[in-house]
């Protein structure tokens, strides 16, 4: 059973990272450990956010819930792409 019905972080896309995918997938890895260590049997994207401000790198939260398979990083960039479209519509 689990104990946590979601798992959340955030990091900054620094220079360690080589590019955006590289910095998703290391992400995703990390709440997918932290997913299996706590009993999920596989994860589903439950939100994920790019912030861009000025000055600053750029930063991604992501937020998994259980469900079947793991989530990628194509589910994270359909994601993004997705509320992108819809913020421009309710604009």
């Amino acid at each position: 059973m689990s104990t946590s019905r979601r798992f959340a972080t955030a990091d900054v896309f620094t220079g360690r990272y080589k590019d955006p995918k590289t910095f998703i997938a290391a992400i995703l890895g990390r709440l997918q450990v932290a997913a299996l260590q706590d009993g999920w049997s596989g994860t589903q994207l439950y939100d994920a956010d790019w912030i861009e401000e000025r000055g600053q790198p750029p930063m991604a939260v992501i937020t998994l819930r259980p469900g079947e398979g793991a989530a990628s990083v194509a589910d994270v960039r359909q994601y993004l792409i997705d509320k992108k479209r819809a913020e421009r519509k309710a604009a």
